[in-house]
């Protein structure tokens, strides 16, 4: 209650521990999607402030990817779903 600044000021990888290297790509600061109370997992994940596309992060290692039974395809997932309504897709032939 009586720290000053940012959490990232201390949390910055030198004073305590930052960002891992498999931390979504973002410069929003860490309580828009983190409790100091329950920092895992993020409480929320705004995805207008998510930085590259879909599959930079849904690659089955970040987050959850396509599953098997996914249309094969190489297009970006925005391609056919967006982040507002994921199901149903807007797929085209």
């Amino acid at each position: 209650a009586n720290v000053t600044g940012t959490c990232a000021s201390c949390h910055n990888g030198t004073s305590a521990t930052g960002k891992s290297a498999t931390h979504i790509a973002t410069n929003t600061n860490c309580q828009d999607c983190h409790t100091t109370t329950a920092w895992s997992p993020a409480k929320t994940v705004n995805h207008n402030d998510v930085i590259g596309t879909c599959s930079s992060c849904h690659n089955g290692t970040k987050a959850s990817g396509k599953p098997a039974t996914h249309v094969p395809t190489t297009a970006e997932c925005s391609t056919c779903h967006s982040t507002t309504g994921w199901t149903p897709a807007n797929f085209s032939h």
